[in-house]
């Protein structure tokens, strides 16, 4: 991601991950304007993903991020006082994930994030320089 996205998910809304800016995509296989990575070959697909979260209260019961593919569905939970992944400080949460699918010509990968409890959509998913939220995948075979 080159921006913020504010305010996208609290109140269990599914927000689709749009990661606008690339480092490299050799073939032109993903979509920098709805986040979305479409297969060119049928195969086995491996993806990693990290996405940091930010900018919401300690009323927040659930998040959880995934990988959503046309044949398959990976998904990473944190209820509320459980850490499984990565935090980052005061109201900041980072979820680091991978995932190996099999994937047929045309098929498509994105991510979700959703979290709730809080009243409204009031979460972010952050960027810095480092990045802290990416994404990046490659045919296995």
């Amino acid at each position: 991601r080159s921006i913020a996205s504010n305010n996208v998910t609290g109140s269990g809304t599914v927000y689709i991950v749009v990661f606008n800016a690339e480092v490299f995509d050799n073939n032109g296989d993903y979509n920098t304007s709805d986040g979305k990575f479409t297969a060119p070959v049928t195969g086995r697909y491996h993806f990693d993903a990290c996405i940091k979260l930010g900018g919401y209260s300690a009323s927040i019961t659930r998040m959880y991020a995934d990988f959503v593919t046309s044949n398959r569905q990976g998904q990473v939970m944190s209820e509320k006082g459980v850490a499984p992944e990565t935090v980052t400080g005061q109201g900041h949460y980072a979820f680091n994930f991978s995932v190996l699918v099999d994937m047929d010509a045309s098929d498509t990968c994105h991510v979700d994030v959703v979290c709730a409890g809080l009243g409204s959509d009031t979460v972010d998913v952050t960027y810095n320089s480092q990045p802290d939220t990416m994404f990046s995948g490659h045919l296995v075979a």
